[in-house]
């Protein structure tokens, strides 16, 4: 169309430079240009209008069309939405991302025009925690074997934010110990892939505190323990982390890498009484000489949402008993949700043994945490704004910001209509520039880029809440008959990421091949199921249907799936509202252009009268001409002979 368009400019200037009048040119140029109208939202410039006389169209300021040159549309690819194609300019092309090897972008067509700055620090590693270690029971030869241990430990899962700040303290933390306080105080202090146990403790020769970690390091603090010593132990063996005291009397650590920090007590209370230990719920498992690594696996997924316990999937993990390279068995705990604020913490008992937390492989000797797989979260830069992210493809990540302590907890969306998928570490630009906002083309664009994926998006999180928050219900159940004494079964096949979920819903297989799996009992506390005419866990399942975990908590399933209805309803109510505006704002112009190029019946019907008239007075004129000249040539000859 637009060549099109062109060659008829040359043509009519060639015709009118000899005085010809190319109407019929001309109105073939209308129509083209009426089609291309209705396909992208151009502007057109009469010759009239135009000082140099040229016929002109533009696209919000990008000549298409100037007298016989030419600029088209030129599909240009998406590099974060694969197998999809922009509309641009000829002559304007411009790459979304201008370094694919940092990242890709996604973007829609609501998303404002702009170029941003992107940083990528950090890529996430997209896995979970999880604590266990091949070989640490070596004479483990059955899952259901008495271990002979008697104790306890504790667990956790949680982390802080990128910043921990302490308590106020005008004074020192801890003073010389009475005889009967305590002496002794233990505590973990970890952030990404990094960890170290800390000890502080009363030196009754030197009259002073000790601090000392599981590295080695040391240093002699006050006699009353000050958070000046605390800090500049920090700072003197981690690298990892600034420490700091402040003007008001805290202790403030930081994450130098931008990892969240994990404080522990593991003996004494430091670290609560400093207000900076983690603040999840910790439940504490006893094991009795009975007990085999199946029955602490069942007591472990047993916690979960009993009174007082991890209530969501994201406090709590799965514990499994596998089987190692040499033939032995272990227990191994991995937490149901991927990324560093799902850390798995493992305690002693009350008074800070690590005897039975050791002896089943969860901790070394020096009480540091056997981790099998670590979790990095990644970490990004966005136009000056710092974001951690679980998954390197997004819309939505965690902001470090100080309006909720650094804690790195609440989602925002990053760029309104981008996602990001992060490929590697560096700088790279996102450019947002639409040259199509209008016509059947736009409307194309926008359907793909914004209903079609938001739709999708709702999709993803209805899949992967419903997994997450099933699986957790059923790993904390027991099956049935021959299977009453299994738990940590899943019942969909786990989604590691929202993204694609619902094109990966799938129950798990070993369900359909054996239902005694169905976990519809809840534990006894004991590691053994309450019996198979229990259906405690059946109902929470059930109830899942009015539990709000959808939409951070706010709806549940029926809310979302009524909303979603809602919303679709809405978005095809506003698309017949606006497309009947238009069509009346269309036919308004339409009626206006008519008045002046079209034809008026009335005016036209005089004029044929006129012509007529005029006609019929013409021919009398002639056959009085006719009569008159046979007169003259025939009868006045005749006279006088």
């Amino acid at each position: 169309m637009i060549d099109q368009i062109a060659a008829l400019n040359e043509k009519i200037a060639q015709v009118k430079a000899v005085g010809g009048n190319p109407n019929d040119l001309l109105d073939r140029r209308d129509l083209l240009t009426e089609k291309l109208s209705e396909l992208i939202d151009i502007s057109v410039s009469t010759p009239l209008q135009e000082q140099d006389g040229d016929f002109k169209i533009d696209l919000h300021g990008k000549v298409l069309v100037q007298g016989s040159r030419t600029r088209h549309l030129v599909l240009v690819s998406v590099s974060g939405n694969e197998g999809f194609y922009d509309v641009q300019v000829e002559d304007n092309l411009f790459d979304h991302v201008d370094n694919t090897d940092v990242l890709l972008a996604a973007i829609e067509q609501k998303a404002p025009t702009a170029v941003h700055s992107v940083l990528v620090e950090r890529l996430a590693s997209e896995t979970n925690w999880k604590v266990g270690s091949p070989g640490s029971l070596p004479n483990v030869a059955s899952p259901d074997q008495a271990l002979n241990l008697h104790g306890d430990f504790s667990l956790q899962v949680s982390s802080g934010g990128v910043v921990k700040t302490s308590h106020q303290f005008s004074g020192g933390v801890l003073p010389p110990p009475a005889s009967n306080e305590p002496r002794d105080y233990i505590f973990r202090l970890a952030a990404g892939g990094f960890e170290r146990v800390i000890s502080v403790n009363w030196n009754d020769t030197g009259s002073r505190w000790e601090i000392s970690d599981n590295a080695g390091n040391a240093l002699s603090a006050s006699p009353t323990l000050s958070l000046q010593d605390l800090s500049d132990f920090i700072n003197t063996n981690y690298n990892s982390f600034n420490a700091s005291v402040t003007s008001d009397g805290r202790l403030s650590i930081e994450s130098s890498d931008k990892h969240l920090i994990s404080l522990v007590d593991i003996k004494g209370d430091l670290t609560s009484q400093l207000g900076i230990s983690d603040s999840a719920k910790t439940v504490t498992i006893s094991v009795t000489e009975e007990d085999s690594l199946n029955a602490i696996a069942n007591k472990i997924n047993g916690a979960y949402m009993t009174d007082g316990g991890p209530s969501s999937p994201e406090e709590w993990l799965r514990a499994s008993v596998e089987q190692a390279p040499d033939g032995t068995y272990y227990l191994t705990l991995e937490s149901q949700v991927m990324g560093e604020a799902q850390r798995i913490n493992v305690s002693g008992d009350e008074s800070g043994g690590l005897y039975v937390a050791h002896n089943l492989g969860l901790l070394n000797s020096d009480g540091s945490t056997n981790f099998m797989t670590t979790a990095e979260d990644a970490f990004i830069s966005f136009d000056g704004r710092k974001y951690l992210s679980s998954v390197n493809r997004f819309t939505e990540a965690r902001q470090i910001t100080p309006s909720d302590g650094y804690s790195a907890k609440n989602m925002s969306e990053v760029s309104s209509g981008i996602t990001l998928k992060l490929a590697g570490t560096g700088m790279a630009s996102v450019r947002v520039e639409h040259h199509v906002q209008g016509g059947k083309i736009y409307g194309t664009l926008e359907a793909r880029d914004d209903l079609i994926l938001s739709h999708l998006s709702a999709f993803d999180e209805l899949a992967y809440r419903l997994a997450l928050e099933m699986n957790a219900l059923h790993y904390s159940g027991h099956g049935m008959g021959e299977n009453a004494d299994v738990t940590g079964t899943a019942f969909f096949v786990p989604l590691p990421r929202q993204y694609g979920a619902a094109r990966s819903l799938t129950v798990n297989p070993l369900l359909e091949q054996d239902s005694s799996l169905i976990a519809a009992a809840a534990d006894d506390g004991e590691g053994n199921s309450l019996g198979s005419g229990d259906g405690t866990k059946a109902l929470a399942m059930a109830r899942l249907k009015q539990t709000k975990v959808l939409s951070g908590g706010s709806a549940d399933f029926n809310e979302f799936y009524l909303s979603f209805i809602a919303e679709l309803g809405a978005q095809g109510r506003r698309t017949v509202t606006m497309a009947e505006n238009q069509r009346a704002l269309t036919d308004q112009i339409n009626a206006q252009r008519q008045s002046v190029m079209g034809v008026n019946i009335d005016e036209e019907m005089m004029d044929i009268v006129k012509f007529q008239q005029a006609f019929n007075a013409m021919s009398r004129y002639i056959t009085t001409i006719d009569e008159m000249l046979d007169t003259i040539i025939n009868r006045m000859g005749i006279v006088g002979r």
